[in-house]
């Protein structure tokens, strides 16, 4: 009889483990576990880019301080090389008038020949060892220019970087955080000819918060209207909201345009498609709940 109870618990136990001992033979990560695998190798991603900005903006901190430093060098070479020309010319004019006495000299017939030409001789040599030493700094100066022009293309590619940066910035719903980031970032740029591009940005993440505001406003109230859900009038006020969604101050200043927010230009693309086609007697019932889960900011 004991044997028999014995084998009868056994069993029990073997049919209570098997399901477990099934699910670990998978050997399949558990959802919690993707979860946070995910969330880790996110986290090392947002990690590896900070450091790469900080890095780069390290790098064109040192370009602009060495390209600072080259052009103070060649404009220190260009005044040498400015005042070894000017005593050159003077020098070249005093050796012509003592030729000229020289030669006057020589017209008298108390005047030694041999100690002229000696004098011409030194003259000559002089202006020789000038143009040679005026030929160096030029030669110098035009070094210290290249250098300077290298650097100088250093510092620009790093403002071009910091331009698609913040440009990705645009991409994505506003933050408060981030529109200051990108204003400190465009702040540092100073290669001329991206000027005006950098103004242009500024510009944007100056009035991001104000148009993402006014934007979302116009469609959590189209999201409420009871007349939306009217089959009388819903196409109608579909309609009337596509028009106040024109007339909104970023459709007017900058959808579409050279300089734009691409979050709010899809987020208009959107809308619009679903308020075109929005017909509650045809089932199409225009939403855009998931565009403020989705985008929140």
């Amino acid at each position: 009889m004991t044997r028999i109870i014995t084998a009868l618990l056994l069993c029990f136990v073997f049919s209570i483990s098997l399901p477990a001992q099934e699910v670990n033979a998978t050997g399949q990560p558990s959802v919690k576990e993707m979860g946070k695998a995910r969330k880790q190798a996110q986290k090392e991603s947002a990690k590896d880019q900070k450091e790469a900005e900080k890095e780069a903006a390290k790098a064109k901190k040192k370009a602009q301080k060495e390209a600072a430093k080259a052009k103070k060098e060649a404009q220190k070479e260009a005044a040498k090389a400015q005042k070894l020309a000017a005593e050159t010319e003077k020098a070249h004019m005093e050796a012509h008038a003592q030729a000229a006495k020289q030669m006057e000299a020589t017209a008298t017939p108390t005047a030694p020949k041999t100690q002229t030409d000696e004098r011409v001789n030194r003259l000559e040599v002089q202006l020789a060892e000038r143009d040679k030493t005026l030929a160096d700094l030029r030669r110098q100066l035009d070094e210290a220019l290249k250098r300077e022009q290298v650097l100088q293309k250093r510092v620009e590619e790093g403002d071009i970087t910091t331009l698609f940066l913040v440009y990705n910035y645009l991409e994505k719903p506003y933050d408060k955080e981030v529109a200051e980031d990108a204003q400190q970032r465009l702040a540092a740029i100073t290669t001329p000819s991206l000027d005006e591009d950098r103004k242009q940005f500024q510009r944007l993440f100056s009035n991001y918060e104000r148009y993402y505001n006014e934007v979302f406003a116009l469609l959590r109230e189209a999201g409420q209207d009871v007349q939306m859900q009217s089959p009388l009038s819903a196409q109608k006020t579909a309609q009337q909201y596509i028009m106040r969604l024109q007339q909104t101050e970023y459709y007017r200043n900058c959808y579409k345009k050279d300089f734009y927010i691409t979050f709010l230009d899809n987020v208009i693309d959107e809308a619009t498609r679903r308020l075109r086609v929005h017909n509650p007697q045809a089932g199409r019932q225009a939403k855009f709940s998931d565009l403020f889960q989705t985008n929140k900011p």
